[in-house]
């Protein structure tokens, strides 16, 4: 380490000078390392503010031991764990059986290392299942490779996923009932139509027939009119010849009797002849 240049002052103000320049040193060392302690301090502090306003969860685990060493705000906030306690869990350990084992494993053999996010199921310390969606990159921590998972819970979305999909399925549903009755309706329509169509011809056929009918009855009245008036004419006829016929009835009698008469006289005078 080299000391400041006191010599030329030290010939003049004997000790003084030494001493001075030896405690100049120190106050500046100190004052460099205390800089460099509190730029330190200021970036560990806006690294932690950065760090804890992430919305989404965030885990770091340890590459080699896969124990958890840090999270933010959002993982002791929705999972209820310390980081205390997490800092004595490995990630396998958030998930539910039957699906831990196979997390177990990725994580073993790296495998959970991947740019595309994964969905899982995580449980909380009260035992609240979420659904999630964790994206994992290598990191550094502290000088050590360890891997940072982000994870999203997505089971809000889920829920209205399912709803909309549900909605939808009932919808579709819905619209092939509408669909089929109104293809029900449509065809009776036609069969409706076809039978309304088929009764006005025969209605008209109907009408037709009884106008025919009409006519003939007319022609019919007509010719009655006709045969009674011929009717009335003969019995007339027959009246005038029954009254000629009473008449010459009656004076053939009255000729029968005249000649009685005139045969008796005649009689009657033969006798006296």
């Amino acid at each position: 380490m080299t000391m400041p240049e006191t010599i030329s002052i030290y010939n003049t103000f004997g000790y003084l000078i030494p001493f001075l320049g030896l405690s100049l040193f120190q106050i500046t060392r100190t004052t460099k390392r205390g800089r460099i302690e509190k730029a330190l301090q200021e970036s560990e502090t806006q690294y932690r503010m950065l760090f804890n306003s992430i919305a989404d969860p965030v885990f770091i685990f340890d590459q080699e031991t896969k124990l958890f060493v840090d999270c933010n705000q959002s993982v002791i906030d929705r999972y209820g764990y310390s980081l205390d306690e997490l800092r004595t869990m490995m990630p396998h350990q958030l998930h539910p059986p039957g699906e831990s084992e196979a997390v177990e494993k990725e994580v073993k053999n790296g495998d959970n290392v991947d740019p595309a996010p994964h969905s899982y199921i995580h449980v909380t310390k009260a035992g609240e299942r979420l659904e999630v969606e964790i994206h994992t990159q290598e990191t550094t921590y502290e000088g050590r490779p360890a891997w940072i998972s982000i994870v999203r819970d997505v089971s809000e979305r889920n829920r209205i996923l399912l709803r909309e999909q549900e909605q939808r399925i009932r919808a579709e549903h819905l619209l092939a009932q509408i669909r089929e009755a109104v293809n029900t309706l449509t065809s009776s329509t036609t069969e409706i139509l076809a039978a309304t169509t088929q009764q006005a011809t025969g209605a008209n056929q109907q009408a037709a027939a009884i106008s025919q009918t009409t006519t003939t009855v007319d022609e019919v009245k007509v010719i009655a009119d006709q045969v009674v008036s011929r009717a009335q004419v003969v019995a007339r006829t027959a009246q005038r010849t029954v009254e000629v016929s009473n008449d010459g009835r009656d004076a053939v009698n009255e000729t029968i009797d005249s000649m009685n008469q005139i045969r008796a006289r005649v009689e009657g005078i033969a006798e006296n002849i």
